[in-house]
């Protein structure tokens, strides 16, 4: 970025108008006089006991251009410039930045740091699943394909389905948002998984303890694989003819294509993990059978469908949206006819609408009673199914199902004023009289939320607000059950429940082994974290993911979203800004400085406050033999050198503006 000369700022206009008396100490620098010689570098290392390694408070970077016998040779120093608006103050998720009234220095509070290694990683951090974002990311970026594979699958054996039906919580808090937009985290990740899949790279020894798993969904299957690699005998009982649970017959082909998911679903198995289908708990699965293993792990999924209490819902051609799904993906085409309704406006009104429309319906309305802002589908989604023809109606419920010769032929609809929850959590509507329409259809579909069916509880195993009552490591009120999943936690999304399994194998793990229960960690608060200024961040434009032609899409199931080639993925990950350390993030002049150690705290020039406080120069001035450094108030130093904000390899950031002035080499 091109230096600028501004002078003052809103901030020091403000102090003299209200004579605070306060004074922002600055930084002359006089380039025609630096001969790079060092001694700043090393009389500040010494003077602070900063060990040896990377870490220097004062840098001098040589600047060279030019070629004999007329070669540029300059240097400039490189420390914190104590700038007005402070960019890191703003990013430190946990206030351990200050700016010192008195006169403006910037200091650390290396007590409240909690380090490199725990700050920064907002996308790790929020990622239920718990995989490692940055250390894959990063591993992208350098080629190393086969150990960003390896380090994905540390945590989570689905890194392939996620790439592509993950909600991806982690880009929502991705730093780069800030700068221009966030990283395609989700589209990564499939890359690595799609490019690197092969066999488990793990040797395990097994164990005689037996668990068994109720369900093959992405909680169960995700318990089952942790405690697989751990030695464990893992059964594994689903009540559906395939495994995957709402994986394989809940998610369509365009978004999750079968062969994806047994490809996964059989590294887990190459575990020696055993699923057995068509066993259903409750019928031909009893829980007298599973109180013979050591530990049961209950993930059984929210498959209950809700239903709305209006008339004609028992009409021939009115089905619900998981039923219909699965009838999909187990028994191929369903003749929906010509025109179709959904109710709802998830993931599960779009998926059947838009399987719909791949079945040949010409009229697909989808009925929600969101606005459209307030559509609980993904993002993406929504994006889809309006390229692909279906035709919202926001703000609408449906007020009852029209029927003719027992069969569908329509849905009566009623606009919304508003809706709200009541404390019992019972939904209201506030219909407008008089709004009805109907709207011809010869098939309709309800996709208002679905509930898990516990019906198959015994009494001692708790259920609190229609989930299974569990604890921090999923721990039941049952002796040796454990449960995770949609059945367990609020969070009805599949890396969530990919996180509960694991979390469950850790607990079953510990309990197993005779081991006290963890103390759950407590979630970082990084997410927090702001960038004051990125005008020294160079723009970058995120990867066009590419997507099947909307002509093609037609009355067949092939996958959407496209995957990266090798280019594109090294291009997307070469964005991500390594956010380890938010305040070196944040800095436009990395200022901030680690040591070698483990989890190194920040450390930075401060411009030797203790020296200071008794009247003396800081150590870098008094120990340059050339007189070119030289620190005091600004508006002293502009006084004495004039305002010069320009120098040789010195970008000016005007949004921070550093406290530094310079007589540059010309």
């Amino acid at each position: 970025m091109k230096a600028t000369t501004k002078k003052g700022t809103e901030l020091k206009a403000k102090k003299k108008a209200e004579g605070t008396g306060s004074s922002q100490l600055g930084l002359f620098f006089n380039q025609t006089r630096c001969d790079g010689c060092y001694a700043c570098v090393v009389a500040c290392k010494d003077w602070h006991d900063v060990p040896p390694g990377p870490a220097s408070w004062i840098r001098v970077p040589t600047i060279e251009r030019g070629k004999y016998p007329n070669p540029f040779l300059a240097f400039n120093v490189s420390l914190c410039y104590h700038c007005v608006n402070v960019p890191c103050l703003a990013a430190c998720p946990v206030d351990a930045i200050s700016k010192r009234e008195e006169d403006g220095i910037v200091v650390v509070d290396r007590e409240k740091c909690v380090g490199r290694d725990e700050c920064g990683y907002p996308c790790s951090h929020e990622c239920p699943a718990g995989n490692d974002v940055l250390g894959f990311v990063s591993l992208i970026r350098e080629g190393r394909y086969a150990e960003a594979w390896r380090l994905l699958i540390e945590n989570n054996p689905f890194p392939s389905v996620c790439g592509r039906v993950c909600s991806h919580p982690c880009e929502s808090v991705c730093i780069r948002s800030q700068v221009d937009e966030p990283l395609a985290i989700h589209a990564l990740e499939r890359f690595v998984a799609d490019y690197m899949h092969t066999v488990p790279p793990f040797t395990v020894e097994r164990k005689k303890q037996r668990v068994a798993i109720v369900g093959s969904g992405p909680a169960g299957l995700s318990c089952a694989y942790h405690l697989a690699k751990r030695g464990y005998m893992v059964t594994v009982f689903e009540a559906l003819p395939v495994a995957g649970g709402m994986l394989r017959v809940g998610i369509p082909e365009y978004r999750l294509p079968k062969a994806v998911l047994e490809r996964e679903i059989a590294f887990i198995e190459a575990l020696g993990v055993e699923i057995k289908t068509n066993m259903q708990l409750g019928q031909n699965l009893s829980l007298e059978e599973l109180d013979k293993f050591d530990a049961v792990f209950l993930a059984v999924g929210a498959v209950k469908e809700r239903v709305p209490d209006i008339p004609g819902t028992d009409l021939e051609g009115v089905v619900t949206g998981l039923d219909f799904l699965r009838e999909v993906k187990l028994n191929g085409k369903v003749n929906v006819g010509k025109r179709v309704a959904v109710l709802g406006g998830g993931n599960v009104a779009f998926d059947c609408a838009r399987t719909a429309h791949r079945l040949g319906a010409t009229e697909i309305h989808l009925v929600c009673p969101e606005c459209y802002e307030d559509m609980l589908a993904e993002p993406s989604e929504i994006e889809q199914g309006k390229e692909e023809g279906i035709a919202f109606h926001n703000s609408y419920i449906f007020s009852r199902i029209l029927g003719k010769n027992e069969h569908v032929v329509g849905a009566e609809c009623l606009s919304l004023r508003s809706m709200e929850f009541d404390e019992d959590g019972k939904l209201h509507f506030d219909a407008i009289e008089g709004s009805e329409q109907v709207l011809p259809a010869d098939t309709v579909i309800l996709a208002i939320g679905q509930e898990p069916d516990l019906s198959f509880l015994p009494k001692d195993i708790k259920v609190n607000r229609g989930i299974i009552s569990i604890d921090e490591d999923g721990a039941t009120s049952r002796p040796k059950y454990f449960a995770g999943g949609d059945a367990a936690i609020p969070e009805r999304r599949i890396a969530w429940a990919i996180g509960s399994g694991r979390r469950a194998a850790q607990a079953i793990d510990r309990a197993l082994k005779g081991l006290p229960k963890e103390k759950p960690a407590e979630k970082p608060t990084t997410i927090e974290s702001k960038l004051l200024d990125t005008d020294f961040i160079e723009k970058k434009e995120g990867v066009k993911i590419p997507m099947l032609p909307v002509k093609d899409r037609r009355q067949n199931f092939a996958e959407v979203e496209q995957g990266l080639d090798s280019e594109q993925a090294r291009a997307e990950a070469d964005r991500c800004l390594l956010c380890q350390g938010m305040c070196l993030v944040a800095c436009p002049y990395n200022a901030p400085q680690f040591g070698a150690e483990d989890n190194p705290k920040m450390q930075k020039c401060d411009f030797c406050l203790e020296e200071w406080a008794q009247g003396k120069q800081p150590i870098c001035v008094r120990s340059c033999t050339m007189r070119a450094l030289d620190v005091g108030p600004i508006e002293e130093l502009q006084a004495k050198y004039g305002d010069v904000r320009e120098a040789e390899g010195f970008p000016y950031y005007e949004k921070s503006e550093p406290a530094i002035i310079f007589k540059p080499k010309a």
